[in-house]
Protein backbone atom coordinates (compact mmCIF):
# COMPACT_ATOMS: atom_id res chain seq x y z
CA UNK A 1 0.00 0.00 0.00
CA UNK A 2 1.06 3.62 -0.34
CA UNK A 3 0.80 6.84 1.58
CA UNK A 4 0.92 10.46 0.41
CA UNK A 5 2.94 13.30 1.87
CA UNK A 6 0.98 16.42 2.73
CA UNK A 7 2.01 18.51 -0.28
CA UNK A 8 -0.07 20.67 -2.57
CA UNK A 9 -1.35 18.94 -5.68
CA UNK A 10 0.15 21.66 -7.87
CA UNK A 11 3.58 20.78 -6.42
CA UNK A 12 3.20 17.07 -7.17
CA UNK A 13 5.27 16.04 -10.20
CA UNK A 14 3.55 13.69 -12.67
CA UNK A 15 4.05 10.04 -11.74
CA UNK A 16 5.61 9.36 -15.11
CA UNK A 17 8.38 11.84 -14.28
CA UNK A 18 9.86 9.94 -11.36
CA UNK A 19 8.99 7.29 -8.79
CA UNK A 20 7.33 8.92 -5.80
CA UNK A 21 7.94 7.95 -2.19
CA UNK A 22 4.91 8.99 -0.18
CA UNK A 23 5.86 7.93 3.33
CA UNK A 24 8.90 6.16 4.73
CA UNK A 25 6.82 3.73 6.81
CA UNK A 26 4.87 2.35 3.83
CA UNK A 27 5.88 0.84 0.48
CA UNK A 28 5.95 3.22 -2.44
CA UNK A 29 4.86 3.10 -6.07
CA UNK A 30 7.78 1.85 -8.12
CA UNK A 31 6.20 0.47 -11.31
CA UNK A 32 5.53 3.03 -13.98
CA UNK A 33 2.98 2.58 -16.78
CA UNK A 34 1.15 4.76 -19.26
CA UNK A 35 -1.95 6.25 -17.66
CA UNK A 36 -0.76 5.56 -14.13
CA UNK A 37 -0.77 9.21 -13.12
CA UNK A 38 -4.46 9.46 -14.13
CA UNK A 39 -5.35 6.33 -12.17
CA UNK A 40 -3.12 6.82 -9.12
CA UNK A 41 -3.92 10.45 -8.43
CA UNK A 42 -2.79 12.07 -5.18
CA UNK A 43 -6.35 11.70 -3.86
CA UNK A 44 -6.43 8.00 -4.80
CA UNK A 45 -3.05 7.44 -3.14
CA UNK A 46 -4.22 9.31 -0.04
CA UNK A 47 -7.26 7.04 0.12
CA UNK A 48 -5.07 3.94 -0.23
CA UNK A 49 -2.80 5.24 2.49
CA UNK A 50 -5.73 5.89 4.84
CA UNK A 51 -7.14 2.42 4.15
CA UNK A 52 -3.73 0.88 4.74
CA UNK A 53 -3.28 2.64 8.07
CA UNK A 54 -6.80 1.73 9.19
CA UNK A 55 -6.93 -1.90 8.06
CA UNK A 56 -3.37 -3.23 7.86
CA UNK A 57 -3.41 -4.70 11.38
CA UNK A 58 -6.80 -6.31 10.71
CA UNK A 59 -5.57 -7.65 7.36
CA UNK A 60 -2.52 -9.22 8.98
CA UNK A 61 -4.64 -10.75 11.77
CA UNK A 62 -7.06 -12.21 9.23
CA UNK A 63 -4.18 -13.66 7.22
CA UNK A 64 -2.78 -15.20 10.39
CA UNK A 65 -6.24 -16.61 11.24
CA UNK A 66 -6.48 -18.03 7.73
CA UNK A 67 -3.11 -19.75 8.17
CA UNK A 68 -4.21 -21.26 11.48
CA UNK A 69 -7.50 -22.40 9.95
CA UNK A 70 -5.65 -23.99 7.03
CA UNK A 71 -3.37 -25.82 9.45
CA UNK A 72 -6.43 -27.23 11.23
CA UNK A 73 -7.94 -28.35 7.91
CA UNK A 74 -4.63 -29.89 6.86
CA UNK A 75 -4.70 -31.85 10.13
CA UNK A 76 -8.15 -33.24 9.25
CA UNK A 77 -10.63 -30.76 10.76
CA UNK A 78 -13.72 -30.12 8.64
CA UNK A 79 -14.96 -26.60 7.83
CA UNK A 80 -18.16 -25.37 9.42
CA UNK A 81 -20.15 -22.25 10.16
CA UNK A 82 -19.03 -19.69 12.72
CA UNK A 83 -21.10 -19.77 15.91
CA UNK A 84 -21.54 -15.99 15.87
CA UNK A 85 -23.48 -16.24 12.58
CA UNK A 86 -26.19 -18.61 13.85
CA UNK A 87 -28.80 -15.85 14.21
CA UNK A 88 -28.20 -14.70 10.64
CA UNK A 89 -28.58 -18.20 9.22
CA UNK A 90 -31.67 -18.90 11.35
CA UNK A 91 -33.27 -15.51 10.64
CA UNK A 92 -36.24 -14.86 8.39
CA UNK A 93 -34.77 -12.88 5.54
CA UNK A 94 -34.89 -12.70 1.74
CA UNK A 95 -32.57 -11.35 -0.89
CA UNK A 96 -33.67 -8.72 -3.40
CA UNK A 97 -35.03 -9.76 -6.79
CA UNK A 98 -32.51 -10.33 -9.57
CA UNK A 99 -32.16 -7.13 -11.65
CA UNK A 100 -33.60 -7.39 -15.16
CA UNK A 101 -30.16 -6.83 -16.71
CA UNK A 102 -28.89 -10.02 -15.03
CA UNK A 103 -31.85 -12.33 -15.62
CA UNK A 104 -30.71 -13.56 -19.04
CA UNK A 105 -27.15 -14.85 -18.83
CA UNK A 106 -27.13 -18.00 -20.92
CA UNK A 107 -23.91 -16.99 -22.68
CA UNK A 108 -21.34 -15.33 -20.48
CA UNK A 109 -17.70 -14.54 -21.20
CA UNK A 110 -15.06 -13.82 -18.61
CA UNK A 111 -11.76 -12.49 -19.82
CA UNK A 112 -8.93 -10.05 -19.41
CA UNK A 113 -9.33 -6.30 -19.66
CA UNK A 114 -6.93 -6.02 -22.57
CA UNK A 115 -8.75 -3.66 -24.97
CA UNK A 116 -8.54 -6.03 -27.96
CA UNK A 117 -10.01 -8.90 -25.91
CA UNK A 118 -12.81 -6.70 -24.54
CA UNK A 119 -13.74 -5.49 -28.03
CA UNK A 120 -13.84 -9.07 -29.32
CA UNK A 121 -15.91 -10.21 -26.34
CA UNK A 122 -18.41 -7.36 -26.66
CA UNK A 123 -18.79 -8.10 -30.37
CA UNK A 124 -19.28 -11.84 -29.76
CA UNK A 125 -23.00 -11.66 -29.02
CA UNK A 126 -22.57 -12.91 -25.45
CA UNK A 127 -25.18 -11.77 -22.94
CA UNK A 128 -22.62 -10.69 -20.38
CA UNK A 129 -18.91 -9.90 -20.17
CA UNK A 130 -17.16 -10.03 -16.80
CA UNK A 131 -13.89 -8.14 -16.85
CA UNK A 132 -11.22 -10.07 -14.97
CA UNK A 133 -8.47 -7.74 -13.80
CA UNK A 134 -6.28 -10.56 -12.45
CA UNK A 135 -6.37 -14.27 -13.22
CA UNK A 136 -7.24 -14.39 -16.91
CA UNK A 137 -4.80 -11.57 -17.59
CA UNK A 138 -1.91 -13.42 -16.01
CA UNK A 139 -1.65 -10.58 -13.49
CA UNK A 140 -1.42 -12.15 -10.08
CA UNK A 141 -0.50 -8.87 -8.43
CA UNK A 142 -0.89 -5.14 -9.04
CA UNK A 143 2.87 -4.95 -9.66
CA UNK A 144 2.46 -6.15 -13.26
CA UNK A 145 3.88 -3.54 -15.59
CA UNK A 146 0.72 -2.85 -17.58
CA UNK A 147 -1.74 -3.21 -14.71
CA UNK A 148 -2.59 0.52 -14.36
CA UNK A 149 -3.18 0.88 -18.12
CA UNK A 150 -5.90 -1.74 -18.33
CA UNK A 151 -8.26 -0.24 -15.71
CA UNK A 152 -7.76 3.12 -17.41
CA UNK A 153 -8.76 1.56 -20.72
CA UNK A 154 -11.81 -0.11 -19.15
CA UNK A 155 -12.81 3.18 -17.51
CA UNK A 156 -12.48 5.05 -20.83
CA UNK A 157 -14.63 2.46 -22.59
CA UNK A 158 -17.32 2.54 -19.89
CA UNK A 159 -17.47 6.33 -19.85
CA UNK A 160 -17.58 7.10 -23.55
CA UNK A 161 -17.74 3.80 -25.42
CA UNK A 162 -14.27 4.35 -26.82
CA UNK A 163 -12.22 1.17 -26.70
CA UNK A 164 -9.12 1.09 -28.86
CA UNK A 165 -5.96 -0.97 -29.13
Amino acid sequence: MVAVQQIAVSQTPPMSAQPQIFAPDLPHVTAQANGQDRLLTPDALALLAALHRKFESVRRRLLDDRGQSQARHDAGALPGFRADTTAIRAGDWKVAAIPAALQRRQVEITGPVDPKMVINALNSGADCYMADFEDSSGRRSPAASNSPATPASATRCARNGNARY
